[in-house]
């Protein structure tokens, strides 16, 4: 009788096709001559030999899975996993790698966050249009006036004016922190220290 570890045969099985891989564990390959059953990786689950992602993950292949970073307030995870003979599952407004694509009629306002906003839910297009075109506007403005206040000061052989530097100041300044607005803190990692650590510490010697 054939056996493989891991696996479940029947009575008399004289070839690997007999063996089927336990609850929990996955075919390797599906040649059928060089395969074994191998431990479900974490964050899926296995059933008839097949992995399929649980929640908070996505089956990126055979056995790849990779965990979703994005969360809905109150709900989790927008990878739903997968259920028996389905494909990766996203939450409502959510498609694409790793869920982490806008939906046809969603949207959100950072690229970290999720797409938790009906487009619906906006208003008209045409005043988030007008919106858009006015700040471009009014940045184009704001970059001329500065810019013909430094050849004026220049033409003239005179001091730069005070008010000329500070608009640029202030330009640099919102153009650097514009960064922090898709940068997502929490995902940073960050040191703690325990009492314990700080007792250890305080008690060693150099």
């Amino acid at each position: 009788t054939v056996r493989l570890e891991s696996s479940t045969n029947v009575s008399g099985a004289t070839s690997q096709d007999s063996c089927k891989c336990d609850e929990g564990f996955y075919r390797s390959s599906w040649d059928a001559d060089v395969y074994s059953c191998q431990a479900c990786p974490l964050g899926g689950w296995c059933v008839n030999e097949t992995v399929y992602a649980g929640p908070g993950h996505y089956l990126l292949g055979f056995a790849r899975l990779r965990e979703c970073r994005l969360e809905l307030d109150g709900v989790g995870s927008v990878c739903r996993g997968e259920a028996a003979g389905t494909e990766n599952q996203c939450a409502e407004g959510h498609e694409g790698f790793l869920c982490g694509s806008c939906a046809t009629g969603y949207a959100r306002s950072v690229n970290t966050m999720p797409c938790s906003t009906k487009c619906a839910d906006l208003g008209p297009t045409g005043w988030h249009v007008a919106k858009v075109v006015g700040t471009h506007v009014v940045s184009a403005c704001v970059a001329h006036v500065t810019a013909v206040l430094a050849v004026q000061s220049q033409m003239s052989l005179r001091a730069t004016p005070v008010h000329s530097v500070l608009i640029r100041t202030l330009q640099n300044w919102l153009a650097a922190m514009s960064v922090l607005a898709v940068v997502d803190l929490s995902s940073i990692p960050y040191l703690t220290r325990e009492a314990g650590d700080v007792e250890e510490f305080e008690g060693s010697t150099v």
